[in-house]
């Protein structure tokens, strides 16, 4: 199969890294980084390889595959999360503040709503940790979405 891995003018090969890992695991992040640190470290000119084994700056190299792709989703999702919550609070101190009119009051429901948020997610990763629940990638964005709703309404 090593043939069918070249280009027919052997200016490009396909190095195919086979994860017995599954598409969305946490653990392809850190394989992957390893993989493109050593890359980035045939790219560069000081680097401790020797010249006839870096990669030529005119060469692209690219990651593809299932591994890659779950990785990107998932650093996605990670800052999708961040947006959300972001912009929940902000969303919930400026309807506070329209609604109050006293900035000193509108941080008794904020404080209420934060350690309702905080303790309600250490309370779901405790009991995933006993097995008694399962948690989702998503959840931390529900939670915040429906106990800020349900806070800033009551």
């Amino acid at each position: 199969m090593g043939p069918l891995l070249k280009s027919g003018d052997d200016k490009s090969t396909l190095v195919a890294v086979e994860l017995t890992t599954e598409f969305l695991n946490r653990d392809n992040d850190l394989t992957l980084d390893r993989i493109e640190s050593v890359v980035e470290e045939l790219t560069q000119r000081r680097s401790s390889f020797p010249a006839s084994q870096r990669i030529p700056p005119s060469l692209e190299v690219a990651f593809s595959g299932p591994a890659a792709v779950g990785r990107d989703m998932l650093r996605a999702e990670r800052v999708s999360t961040a947006n959300t919550e972001l912009f929940t609070r902000v969303l919930v101190i400026l309807l506070l503040l329209l609604i109050y009119r006293a900035p000193l009051l509108v941080l008794i429901p904020l404080l209420t709503v934060g350690l309702t948020v905080e303790t309600t997610i250490c309370l779901l990763r405790h009991l995933a940790a006993l097995g008694w629940i399962s948690m989702f990638s998503g959840l931390k964005i529900y939670v915040t979405a429906v106990v800020y709703g349900a806070g800033v309404d009551f």
